[in-house]
């Protein structure tokens, strides 16, 4: 009995401190709450916006690196002339900072025009702050680019958002940091992101895209006959083929589902424990491979759209 009494005894002593240290910590966090600490809030930032344009006739190939911004190419059949416009941001401590800052910067905005082989010209533009503020590290910029025929297509940024509309040419996007989104593109893709979604639509392929974290959405335009090869780290995939796509499908998860829907045109078809494959036609004409570490995978056929007469 008297063991038991001790025991109770050491327990409440137990139980009250333990209540005791959380009272001071409650104490504390509601003090330091009180004082305040400081954040990038309590000091007003100012911004400065700068840009420029230029216009470049029979322009066929373009080479634009972009430092902390977004790209965005669109085919303009009414561009007549081959157009680049850039807008950036520089931000500081005070007005001032911020004026001189981007007044310094424009110089570091590089652009040239060099003509290679068969003198197809090529416009070059390197976008890049010369410094970066201390505890600011907000400058952006935004480059958009109209043509009506590209014969060739290379962006990067470090950090930003890039687009593609239509054209025909070979293209290559990357980004560190941040989505690619094509549409109604004709020629060869290539879309790599470290962190960020990718998405193709309407496209004729043949198609790569590879991001670390991020889905893939990618559809294939209804006379698409390409390889596609799809990669992610951790993301969702999924892949529309049409009707008239024959070839090879493999897909790979290591923690997902695998849905594959290939229709009637469909044989061999095979989903188990993280992988699944299928043949549609002729399965030497072209190869699908689709795989992801963590997370689903989906392929499907888009239907034949039977167009009923009124």
């Amino acid at each position: 009995m008297q063991l038991q009494f001790q025991n109770n005894r050491v327990g409440k002593v137990a139980e009250a401190t333990c209540r005791n240290f959380l009272l001071f910590i409650l104490a504390s966090v509601f003090v330091f709450a009180m004082v305040g600490c400081p954040t990038s809030t309590t000091t007003p930032v100012y911004s400065a916006v700068r840009g420029f344009s230029v216009k470049y006739p029979n322009v066929k190939l373009i080479l634009v690196t972009c430092q902390n911004g977004d790209i965005e190419i669109i085919q303009d059949p009414s561009a007549v002339i081959f157009e680049a416009k850039t807008e950036f941001k520089c931000s500081a401590q005070t007005q001032v900072e911020a004026d001189k800052y981007a007044d310094s910067t424009l110089p570091y905005f590089e652009t040239e025009i060099t003509q290679g082989d068969e003198l197809k010209t090529r416009y070059e533009l390197n976008g890049k702050f010369p410094y970066a503020i201390p505890s600011i590290n907000i400058d952006i910029q935004k480059i958009t680019i109209r043509a009506a025929t590209l014969e060739g297509i290379n962006v990067q940024t470090s950090n930003g958002k890039l687009s593609l509309v239509g054209f025909t040419c070979p293209a290559t996007l990357q980004t560190s940091s941040g989505g690619i989104h094509v549409k109604g593109h004709s020629g060869s893709i290539t879309m790599k992101s470290s962190n960020g979604a990718l998405e193709a639509t309407d496209i004729n392929g043949p198609v790569i895209a590879e991001t670390f974290t991020g889905l893939i959405n990618v559809s294939l335009n209804a006379t698409a006959q390409a390889n596609v090869d799809l990669l992610t780290f951790n993301g969702m995939i999924s892949l529309e083929l049409p009707q008239t796509w024959q070839g090879s499908v493999q897909a790979v998860t290591d923690r997902g589902s695998i849905v594959i829907d290939g229709g009637s045109k469909a044989s061999d078809i095979v989903v188990n424990d993280g992988r699944g494959s299928m043949t549609l036609g002729d399965a030497t004409k072209s190869k699908a491979t689709l795989k992801t570490s963590n997370g689903g995978v989906t392929v499907k056929v888009n239907p034949t759209v039977v167009i009923l007469p009124h």
